[in-house]
């Protein structure tokens, strides 16, 4: 098992050294210092070959922050495999309603990724849960998803239709984005 060393403790770490050395002026104690009051980050969750694929396409195509891109495809991972559903289906839905902006809304009310319409859902969401979480809008989007999926008998062209509030055009080009995902993930360019 590989050896890690928190943050936190690599800042301490560092701070003891530099103490070690004369500063040379107030500047270099006060960046001594912000050094110990820095933030604990946890290392993000390990991806697949395909999972980073994913992750860089989305990064560099729609220009979505890297961090996000990495939330987006874990918590589609997660809630695809949970639903029973491919995560580039998941994707290429939040394409093509939000193009992967978390805190996007619209007049009708609908919130997030997967632009879900909360007043429609309430019993899906935790109090104190907000939908332009990626994750919470991401399970929230996949279990309405679900739900639609079951009542349509498990056909996909009723399902999405539903889902989209009966938009024209909606499930061909969600299937056009899941092609776009599928070659991203499936390329050897990683």
């Amino acid at each position: 098992m590989p050896f890690s060393v928190p943050l936190r403790v690599l800042a301490m770490l560092c701070l003891s050294a530099l103490l070690l050395v004369a500063p040379k002026n107030a500047t270099e104690v006060t960046l001594a210092r912000d050094l110990v009051s820095l933030p604990v980050v946890h290392p993000p969750a390990l991806l697949t070959p395909e999972q980073l694929r994913l992750v860089d396409h989305l990064h560099v195509v729609w220009q979505v922050p890297l961090e996000l891109a990495h939330r987006i495809v874990t918590a589609t991972y997660k809630e695809a495999q949970s639903i029973g559903a491919t995560p580039t289906l998941l994707l290429a839905m939040m394409a093509k309603e939000s193009a992967f902006h978390p805190a996007v809304s619209n007049a009708y009310g609908a919130v997030g990724l997967m632009q879900v319409v909360p007043r429609f859902h309430p019993e899906q969401l935790s109090t104190g849960e907000s939908l332009e979480n990626p994750e919470t809008n991401i399970r929230v989007g996949a279990e309405v998803f679900r739900e639609y999926l079951d009542a349509n008998d498990g056909a996909l062209e009723p399902t999405m239709k539903k889902y989209s509030g009966h938009t024209g055009r909606y499930f061909q080009s969600v299937k056009a984005y899941q092609k776009e995902f599928e070659r991203a993930r499936t390329s050897a360019s990683c």
